[in-house]
């Protein structure tokens, strides 16, 4: 299931459901993406500093995420984030996007480990593992 999990590609959104903000990207691999924003957030080093602000104003509980479309050819990945960026930046009056790339995984120290699982969501994994067999079954 894991190399399933990596697998998934497609456009997602990060939210702040509070201020509306919103953060429209796209991955080859979802699972590692979700992962690698959550864990540069938790850090506070996420590149996209309107982002960090919002989440260090708002707190972790206030940010969303879901998975938009799969894509299945990875050709057409950049295009489908385009075309949701414009869709739906013509309906919000507030915008975070920002490219980024990542060079590498950042390692989570236990007071961030701790913090997340304060939060009581489950594990990480479980919750992707729900999120695909979602998207697997209504798509």
């Amino acid at each position: 299931m894991r190399k399933a999990r990596k697998g998934l590609m497609g456009v997602y959104i990060l939210k702040n459901s509070l201020t509306s903000e919103l953060f429209v990207g796209g991955s080859p691999s979802l699972s590692t993406c979700i992962t690698n924003h959550f864990t540069l957030l938790f850090s506070n080093i996420h590149t996209n500093k309107e982002m960090q602000s919002s989440w260090n104003t708002f707190g972790s509980t206030a940010f969303e995420f879901s998975i938009t479309e799969i894509v299945s050819d990875k050709s057409q990945l950049a295009s489908r984030v385009e075309f949701w960026r414009k869709s739906l930046n013509a309906n919000l009056a507030e915008d975070i996007n920002l490219f980024h790339k990542y060079t590498g995984m950042l390692s989570v120290g236990n007071d961030t480990k701790d913090e997340i699982k304060a939060l009581g969501m489950g594990s990480f994994d479980s919750s992707i593992n729900e999120l695909i067999s979602f998207y697997k079954n209504n798509s």
